[in-house]
């Protein structure tokens, strides 16, 4: 009897259990209902009154959900396109465009293929060859690397990749000694020449500097380098003018505080032809000495780029300048307010259709790298102190745009 007594106790309270869960259910869908209605009569009147609850999301464009193809699509449908037009017509420029859009890709499948078709046309030695090897230098690494460029430097500065190849060697090599020196003197100063961009440039010379600043420019013994000893009754200007040199590159040079010197010492020079080129574009001034790279500066330059492009001739050299304004005001001493010449004066000998441009220093570093002047080249004052050494008269200035 206790156990019936139980189980209706049990299934009593069963009913009662679901009894109460039906009737939240039929509430919760009564409920869904009449807030689905709301949200029907809530659009058409949005409709009617062009508003909109924040709350809802914004339409879709339908623009908007077309799927735009990402990169990794665009190149498989290029890679695809030049696979079928080398099955209508083998072309080695068609097999380099598949190469460059294979390498692109980074797929190490793809850039395997891109290596072998590159190989492949570097050994046949045909039109596209040199073009194959620039690739190939550029992917390659160690001794593969060397091998390409050492085949290409021998072509002259006229074949494609010379600079890049020219780098390759030259930071092989090194300059540890004063023969590497000297050969990588020369490939860092070909590379450097190779191209007028700023990104390519500026790594290369640092180089060029840390290469110059040890070797060339020092009291340091180098074979590219002149020394002349000192004898009884020698002056500066008498070995300067014995060697076709200045007396300031030599003070520079040999670090001489004064114009002292004695016999049996040895003074260190650079003999050469010396020449300038001057990139507006970039605001950078560089030195040459036969060729290879020895200084370079930022510049100003003209106002409203009215500093003339072309070749100049160096025909006057000064220290401390006194100004003549080319209006005919009464000249401006040195050191004086208004005169804009700092430092230095290298006056270029006039042309029939330019006359009185030159490079001089500033005291207003901030026109450095704008055009600010009256169209002569400004380098800053400690620059052109340094710079001003290896001027002589007959001195070849290269400015282009």
């Amino acid at each position: 009897m206790r156990t019936v007594f139980l189980l209706l106790i049990i299934a009593g309270g069963v009913w009662w259990g679901y009894s109460i869960w039906f009737e939240a259910d039929l509430i919760e869908m009564d409920e869904s209902s009449t807030t689905s209605e709301q949200t029907n009569s809530g659009s058409s009147s949005t409709s009617t009154e062009n508003t909109a609850d924040p709350a809802d999301p914004a339409p879709i464009d339908p623009v908007d959900t077309v799927l735009q193809p990402d990169a990794s699509d665009i190149e498989s449908d290029q890679i695809q396109q030049l696979r079928s037009q080398l099955k209508a017509d083998p072309d080695d420029g068609t097999r380099i465009r598949l190469a460059q859009v294979l390498l692109a890709s980074e797929n190490p499948r793809n850039v395997g293929e891109a290596l072998g078709i590159l190989h492949r046309i570097e050994e046949a030695d045909v039109d596209h060859s040199a073009t194959a090897r620039v690739l190939l230098l550029r992917e390659a690494r160690g001794t593969e690397q060397i091998r390409i460029a050492q085949q290409i430097i021998p072509s002259g500065p006229d074949t494609a990749g010379y600079g890049e190849a020219c780098l390759v060697i030259a930071d092989e090599i090194g300059f540890d000694t004063d023969t590497t020196a000297v050969k990588c003197w020369q490939l860092l100063s070909d590379a450097y020449s190779s191209s007028d961009e700023i990104e390519w440039r500026s790594p290369i010379r640092q180089k060029l500097r840390n290469l110059v600043d040890f070797w060339v420019i020092s009291k340091r013994p180098f074979s590219m380098a002149g020394f002349a000893t000192v004898i009884s009754g020698d002056s500066l200007s008498r070995i300067a003018r014995n060697n076709k040199v200045t007396v300031d590159s030599l003070r520079s040079l040999n670090h001489l505080k004064t114009d002292v010197i004695h016999p049996g010492q040895k003074l260190k020079f650079l003999k050469g032809i010396f020449s300038v080129e001057i990139d507006k574009s970039d605001f950078w001034l560089d030195l040459y000495i036969d060729g290879r790279w020895l200084q370079g500066f930022p510049v100003g330059h003209g106002k409203e780029n009215c500093t003339p492009s072309g070749d100049f001739i160096v025909d006057l050299v000064q220290k401390k300048p006194m100004w003549q304004p080319r209006d005919g005001r009464t000249p401006i001493a040195y050191g004086a307010e208004g005169n804009p010449l700092g430092e230095r004066w290298i006056g270029f000998e006039d042309t029939p259709s330019h006359q009185g441009l030159g490079i001089h220093g500033t005291s207003d570093p901030e026109t450095i790298g704008s055009m600010g002047s009256e169209g002569c080249i400004r380098l800053r004052n400690e620059d052109v102190v340094e710079f001003f050494p290896w001027m002589r008269l007959g001195t070849r200035i290269l400015i282009h745009d």
